[in-house]
């Protein structure tokens, strides 16, 4: 017996069903489905069989494929390390205000901070974008801060002010004067010390690294315009690197995204901590 399904919903409610009492069923010798002959149809088709190369999809071809979830994904813009934020005049501002929604006022430029938004910010009625030309966006992932656009031109105004992104947990909105670089870290004083006499004052210049490449120990000027320590072996500078610079380049290739943005935050919070020092020493000298 057969029974629609369609009256067992229908009717649910009283109990009511029409069924079918099926005695007997031929099968027919020949059936002709919707979409049968279709493939066959096309590989017909001397341009489509050349495009094809004649090969017919096997099942396994339309299999679906398994994922490993342990396998690092690809990550949306905002979370990528390679415009983390290193300039040691904004860390201590940006740690110190973390994720307190307003507007302030800070190094001469007028800032906003706002928590998940999902598009840019435009500057308020008390901005003039004569004056305040530029705008940097950063947010905040994981307690580490990176850049999203940089120097952005505000004038003339159009849509792209207030375009909309994937929504960041903080996002830290920059209208400014000049053309910054968030990037940047500030020098290092160079340390010489004191020369011996007898010595060879160049050698006081030099310090001694391991370069991986070869496992071998070389010398280079501590001011080297292109490579420098990282944590005694030899390593190339890069402009705007987000690489922590006591990292060896080597070590840097091999972390997960998640280990860098930890490496990164800890950076981070050491030259927060340095520029807020560097800060309190002027204040006191005066």
């Amino acid at each position: 017996m057969i029974v629609p399904t369609k009256d067992l919903i229908e009717n649910e409610a009283n109990g009511t069903a029409s069924i079918l009492r099926v005695l007997k069923v031929h099968q027919p010798e020949e059936t002709q489905l919707p979409l049968q002959g279709r493939v066959t149809v096309g590989k017909d088709d001397p341009g489509l069989s050349e495009a094809l190369g004649n090969q017919e999809p096997t099942l396994e071809d339309q299999d679906a494929e398994m994922v490993d979830d342990d396998e690092p994904q690809e990550e949306s813009f905002q979370l990528s390390t390679a415009h983390a934020v290193h300039d040691e005049t904004w860390l201590p501002f940006m740690r110190h205000i973390k994720d307190r929604e307003g507007w302030y006022e800070y190094a001469d430029s007028h800032v906003n901070v706002r928590r998940d938004c999902d598009h840019y910010i435009s500057p308020n009625s008390k901005i003039s974008t004569e004056e305040y030309p530029y705008r940097t966006t950063c947010h905040r992932k994981d307690d580490a801060w990176f850049i999203l656009e940089q120097n952005f031109i505000l004038c003339p105004k159009y849509e792209a002010w207030n375009e909309t992104i994937a929504p960041c947990e903080v996002m830290l909105t920059i209208f400014h004067k000049s053309i910054i670089d968030l990037r940047e870290r500030t020098e290092e004083e160079v340390k010489v010390d004191e020369v011996i006499p007898g010595d060879d004052p160049s050698d006081k210049d030099l310090i001694e690294v391991i370069n991986p490449a070869t496992g071998e120990v070389e010398k280079i000027r501590r001011d080297d315009p292109q490579f420098f320590s990282a944590d005694g072996f030899k390593t190339r500078r890069y402009r705007g690197s987000s690489k922590p610079m006591d990292i060896p380049s080597f070590v840097w290739q091999s972390m997960s995204v998640k280990a860098r943005r930890e490496a990164i935050r800890e950076e981070q919070m050491k030259l927060a901590r340095d520029g807020a020092e560097e800060k309190k020493a002027i204040r006191a000298d005066h």
